[in-house]
């Protein structure tokens, strides 16, 4: 599933061992995890299990809400692992050593490999499984007012990102101008296409789906995991937040056709609307400002200067090509 390393049993997790009330043989934590803590605990009976402790910040509504979505997923055919239903609940509310509420939940352990830009011979199989997705999880009579909800969200983390990015001392002024440039020509472009954005096909999204969070056995997806990042949102954005992961990492090769067959394929199941095609490079290129500032400045050790400049190429092919 992901690199994994031995672990005693940590506070957190003593609570839910004592409910699951079988012989453990082995507990390993899932070291890739950066908000909450996941466990894969093994029985003697050859059993497995994940158990995922939710940050502090979680409440018990955003939870229940998560574990409903990947339960109609997977009643759908969607590979979602299994949520499991301990005391009669399909979570565990619980006190950490600090009093603080926590909630935990038990659900089936999914083998595979994380996925890999390399893994061409599986793009047309994400891209159909998204756009399956989006058509399970549409929402219809969709208000006004959640739809600008929804898509206030996406511009303020954008803004937010940038703000840190640009006052962080140790940036180059060189990049901090064209960060800043970049930015300024993506809000011009949102005014433009604001109107538009209220219009478009609405829904449930992932908004994550890419990289370890697709699993992938045998050439085939064998699940897809980490839904904490569900919202309301134009489904096309998470289908450009998505394409945004195989064309950073592909683009110098593929000259943008990776992307291209992934909205071949993500087409073949829902069609994209002509505002939906002339919006794509768009809702990209705001992703790829999003995580410029987020992954290689704000959350980074030290800034990653040849993934910025990577990005700043991106953008000047995302407005000089069309994916469709």
């Amino acid at each position: 599933m992901k690199k994994i390393i031995n672990l005693n049993i940590p506070y957190s997790l003593e609570y839910v061992i004592k409910k699951l009330n079988k012989k453990i043989r082995k507990i390993k934590c899932f070291s890739s995890g950066i908000i909450n803590e996941t466990y894969l605990v093994t029985f003697f009976d050859q059993s497995e299990i994940v158990v995922r402790i939710y940050n502090k910040e979680r409440k018990v509504k955003e939870v229940a809400r998560e574990i409903a979505i990947m339960e109609q997923l997977r009643k759908k055919g969607i590979s979602i692992p299994e949520i499991y239903t301990i005391d009669n609940k399909k979570y565990l509310y619980f006190k950490d050593k600090n009093k603080k509420n926590r909630i935990a939940v038990c659900m089936e352990f999914i083998d595979g490999t994380e996925l890999q830009p390399s893994d061409h011979n599986i793009i047309s199989s994400c891209a159909i499984t998204q756009s399956k997705m989006h058509s399970i999880l549409t929402k219809k009579n969709v208000s006004l007012k959640e739809r600008q909800r929804g898509i206030l969200k996406i511009k303020k983390w954008m803004d937010k990102e940038v703000a840190l990015a640009v006052n962080n001392k140790n940036i180059k002024k060189e990049i901090k101008n064209q960060i800043l440039e970049i930015y300024k020509s993506i809000l011009c472009d949102w005014r433009i296409n604001q109107k538009s954005l209220l219009e478009i096909p609405f829904g449930i999204v992932h908004l994550d789906y890419d990289s370890s969070n697709i699993l992938i056995k045998n050439g085939n997806i064998s699940g897809i995991i980490d839904f904490d990042d569900i919202t309301d949102s134009p489904l096309l954005i998470d289908l450009g937040f998505s394409l945004w992961w195989w064309l950073f990492f592909n683009f110098e090769k593929s000259n943008l056709r990776v992307g291209k067959e992934y909205v071949r394929s993500y087409s073949k199941n829902r069609k994209l609307t002509e505002t939906e095609k002339d919006m794509l490079s768009f809702i990209i290129r705001v992703r790829n400002m999003i995580l410029l500032c987020l992954l290689f400045i704000n959350n980074s050790p030290k800034i990653q200067n040849k993934k910025i400049k990577k990005a700043l190429i991106l953008d000047t092919i995302l407005i000089n090509n069309n994916l469709i």
